[in-house]
């Protein structure tokens, strides 16, 4: 009896190993307004920020959402870049110009994300719009807007910060400076710094200026004093002075004010008009 015997080799095929995902990559230029993009998976926000940044114009938004870019385009406006962009998150980010400003919101409301921490990124931002910002993350914090003019700007990037250090810090970065106060309900107050203090206190004041023009300096006392007899030649107006004294007469605080100033002046008194005098 003859055995035969059959020898089968079936091939299957080899698992194929999975490709890695492409690196991110980012670049970002410009010539005669014109932008090129080419984004392969790179972080939303941070495509967002290098974008306006590239084309240096003022933006701010609070980084609440999450997502990756990847698009190439080729000499187009940043407004049709920034509405590609939009295009691809429909459902989670909004991205407009308000006041010059562009502002990027989430659509996704995440409570408990508006209540701890922010990244907030401002451009040359007016203080006005920055603290509209913050408002939106403080819905609590009741705020009186006083004298803004000339209007102050901010420049600010800080990650993972509070809403109320960011809006600590804000203050401090305000140029020209502003003043806070917060009444007894809570309520912040915000203006623009005065030049300096007099308090008149009958026919003595009490003087306090922190690096005020001269003329700032001078024109407060007159008012309060109700002078109409002093004059100040042309060139001194913005001479600088940092003086704080008590219990002096008006004519005394302009003395001292002329000692005082930088560059120094003088105090000369003719038929009762008092000049306020480079000193030679």
């Amino acid at each position: 009896m003859t055995i035969l015997f059959a020898v089968v080799t079936l091939s299957l095929p080899l698992p194929i190993a999975a490709q890695p995902p492409d690196p991110p990559r980012a670049q970002v230029t410009q010539k005669n307004k014109a932008l090129t993009l080419d984004f392969q998976n790179f972080p939303l926000s941070t495509a967002l920020v290098k974008i306006f940044r590239v084309a240096n114009v003022p933006f701010a938004f609070s980084e609440w959402f999450s997502g990756s870019v990847t698009l190439q385009l080729k000499d187009v406006s940043l407004e049709t870049a920034i509405q590609r962009i939009a295009d691809l998150f429909p459902q989670s980010v909004t991205i407009r110009r308000e006041q010059g400003v562009w502002r990027v919101r989430s659509q996704q409301k995440r409570v408990e994300s508006l209540s701890k921490h922010l990244t907030l990124r401002l451009e040359n931002v007016p203080l006005d719009v920055a603290l509209d910002i913050l408002k939106e993350s403080l819905p609590g914090q009741k705020f009186i807007i006083g004298s803004l003019e000339p209007m102050p700007h901010i420049t600010y990037d800080r990650e993972h910060v509070p809403p109320q250090q960011a809006l600590a810090d804000i203050l401090k970065l305000a140029r020209p400076p502003v003043a806070a106060h917060i009444h007894e309900d809570g309520t912040l107050e915000i203006r623009l710094r005065n030049p300096g203090l007099v308090k008149n206190t009958g026919r003595e004041m009490d003087i306090d200026f922190r690096n005020a023009n001269l003329k700032d300096a001078i024109t407060i006392i007159v008012q309060q004093a109700r002078l109409d007899n002093v004059v100040i030649q042309s060139g001194m107006e913005n001479a600088k002075i940092t003086l704080s004294i008590n219990h002096v007469t008006p004519l005394q605080a302009l003395q001292k004010i002329c000692e005082k100033c930088e560059p120094p002046a003088v105090l000369k008194e003719s038929d009762g008009i008092y000049y306020i005098l480079p000193k030679k």
